[in-house]
């Protein structure tokens, strides 16, 4: 589910839960593909739950990178250090900007 999730959701959002119904679908049909199940209401609630998990797991890792490059201090620098688990540079620069600004800072601080 990790390798379908950090190669299938969009990264350019804030939360998952702005990740539209739409944009899972796919994620949850190449689920099936592997796994071969039902689709029933519960079962893709379980996986919401699931995927929003790993999704989240993997942005820690990107902010992690990101202040490992120095990102705190320079986002500039972060921006060109984009991992290569992200394929698109856009997607790279908007959680450069996310995890620099104030607000998620304010955030941070609170959560350790």
């Amino acid at each position: 589910m990790g390798i379908v999730v950090r190669s299938m959701a969009p990264l350019a959002v804030k939360r998952w839960k702005d990740i539209d119904h739409a944009q899972k679908m796919p994620m949850i049909d190449r689920l099936k593909e592997k796994y071969e199940f039902e689709t029933t209401k519960m079962i893709e609630e379980s996986l919401d739950k699931s995927m929003n998990k790993q999704w989240n797991e993997y942005r820690c890792k990107l902010h992690k990178d990101f202040k490992n490059v120095g990102g705190i201090e320079d986002i500039g620098r972060a921006k060109r250090s984009k991992p290569n688990s992200v394929a698109e540079q856009v997607d790279w620069d908007f959680l450069c900007d996310h995890f620099g600004s104030d607000a998620l800072k304010v955030s941070t601080v609170y959560l350790h």
